[in-house]
Formats: C-alpha cells, structure tokens, sequence
C-alpha cells in the first residue's frame, strides 16, 4: 500500500470488508470471538464487580450531557 509517498504492509489489510459480507473474515472474527470469551470466562465475576463499584460511584440525576450554543450551555 502507498500513501503520501511511503510504502508499508498491512498484515491485516485483507480483513477489510466494509460490507461485512466477506465468509472469510465474518468466520476469522467469530473465531477470534470465541477464544476471547473462552480466555476471560474466569474474569467474568471480577468484571462484573468491578462494573457494579464503577456504576456506584455514578451521581444518578435526570441532567444529560452539558452542550454549548453560543455563548450559554445548555442541559
């Protein structure tokens, strides 16, 4: 691949599929899936707590994410 002048390789550049069509690589991430899930399966009581202390220390309130127009912000 040559961009701006410079050659490289993309080791992975095969994967690109932007219609998420290609068997080959739907199979290759279904994969990759799979062994992840199976690796961190032991970690899953941990994630679990550490998302609950996460979303303990979350002040609840009705207020969304603050936006600028202008010169004032809105909520």
């Amino acid at each position: 691949m040559a961009i701006h002048g410079h050659q490289r390789t993309d080791q992975y550049y095969w994967m690109r599929d932007d219609t998420r069509a290609n068997d080959e690589v739907l199979a290759h991430l279904r994969a990759e899936n799979a062994y992840a899930n199976a690796i961190l399966q032991p970690q899953n009581a941990l994630q679990a707590l550490l998302l609950d202390e996460l979303k303990s220390r979350i002040v609840k309130d009705d207020c969304s994410v603050p936006q600028k127009d202008g010169r004032y912000w809105y909520y």
